[in-house]
């Protein structure tokens, strides 16, 4: 990957590769999601990813980069690159940062040389759906203009683009915590702040646990998949997150009076965002309330770890919309996804291949794990 110089010789860009541990240096200060952070591509080298990361730095220390998960696609298409909410652009000025997209992407190219044939990247940005919309299904002229940024950086760099499907959330809720606490509690709806409260006066007790522990969220998980009729994961891949992430994955379980499994969380913090990522509660008799319990604490350790905003992590229908609203976060939708074609063909024919492949799994089932 050369150098790559401007018309401004005081802005010269220059395009690389950099280490897992350089790349998690950088984006420590920047507002990037976890799914940008090493921990989360060692999390998925379980599924067969693979982690390279790439950035565009300008002389004056602004800079546009992404850590591109890459996995080997079946038969002759290739591999996949995969960027999860990203890039990550940090710049000076809007055009610099719009120089910056332009020199990144198209050192996209290079990752022909990894087999990748197809790249698929989710627009980082978001926007926050105005009250009284769908927030499940944001309209796309609320997103337009974060998608055209994008689209401008991929003409400018030259490359075959096309609308994408985003595998994260397509939008979600966060709660502003800045306020403190007691702010944040009083925005709850009243049946959460009954709720929390009953679980205490019932027995329920939340608390810490390790990753040794993973075992828990897995039985919850899977309790919680047989409701839902969706895919559930082995306890080693909860392990294997919670480790990938060390002390930013939080694991707190709730029990009933008799010491009994009635719920569990997994928590990830990095920067000044807390995201709530899996849990809930098992239907118990003689225990209700359980996964409010864990949710207020999960709030309220957020607080006290500093954080500015907790990420309710995803609307994917409007009975969980609901649920989620009632915790007083603000709905925001994502910008997206793009593919980008580094073959012609076989990242036209990968491209159709996985469309078809998620059609006939979401017909086939409500819910998938990868």
């Amino acid at each position: 990957m050369s150098d790559e110089s401007t018309m401004d010789s005081r802005a010269a860009i220059r395009t690389f590769r950099e280490t897992g541990e350089a790349w998690a240096t950088r984006i420590a200060s920047s507002a990037a999601s976890f799914v940008q952070y090493p921990a989360h591509a060692e999390a998925k080298s379980v599924s067969g990813w693979r982690a390279v990361r790439l950035v565009a730095e300008a002389g004056d220390g602004s800079w546009a980069g992404a850590q591109v998960l890459i996995r080997r696609l079946p038969g002759p298409f290739g591999a996949m690159g995969y960027v999860p909410f990203g890039p990550v652009v940090a710049a000076t000025d809007d055009a610099l940062a719009a120089r910056l997209r332009a020199a990144l992407l198209a050192s996209f190219a290079d990752l022909r040389a990894d087999g990748v044939t197809l790249l698929r990247f989710e627009v980082p940005d978001m926007l926050p759906v105005p009250e009284g919309d769908d927030a499940v299904h944001p309209a796309a002229a609320l997103t337009a203009p974060l998608r055209a940024t994008w689209e401008a950086a991929l003409t400018t760099a030259g490359l075959r683009f096309t609308a994408g499907e985003t595998v994260q959330p397509r939008s979600t809720r966060v709660i502003d915590l800045r306020l403190g606490l007691e702010a944040v509690r009083a925005a709850w709806h009243p049946t959460r702040r009954r709720y929390a409260r009953q679980a205490e006066e019932s027995g329920v007790r939340v608390r810490l646990a390790s990753a040794t522990e993973a075992a828990s969220l897995a039985t919850v998980m899977g309790a919680i998949a047989a409701r839902a009729e969706i895919f559930s994961r082995p306890a080693a891949v909860y392990e294997h997150i919670m480790r990938s992430f060390g002390s930013a994955a939080e694991l707190t379980i709730a029990e009933g009076p008799d010491g009994t499994l009635v719920g569990a969380f997994l928590t990830i913090t990095v920067g000044r965002s807390t995201t709530w990522l899996f849990g809930g509660a098992i239907d118990h008799e003689s225990v209700r309330h359980a996964a409010t319990a864990l949710q207020a604490d999960a709030i309220s350790r957020a607080v006290t770890r500093g954080s500015e905003r907790y990420d309710l992590w995803g609307l994917p229908t409007a009975g969980i919309d609901e649920n989620k609203l009632k915790w007083a976060g603000r709905a925001w939708a994502y910008g997206g996804a793009f593919d980008v074609d580094l073959d012609p063909l076989r990242g036209a024919l990968a491209r159709y291949a996985l469309r078809l492949r998620r059609r006939i799994l979401r017909t086939g089932m409500r819910g998938l794990g990868d």
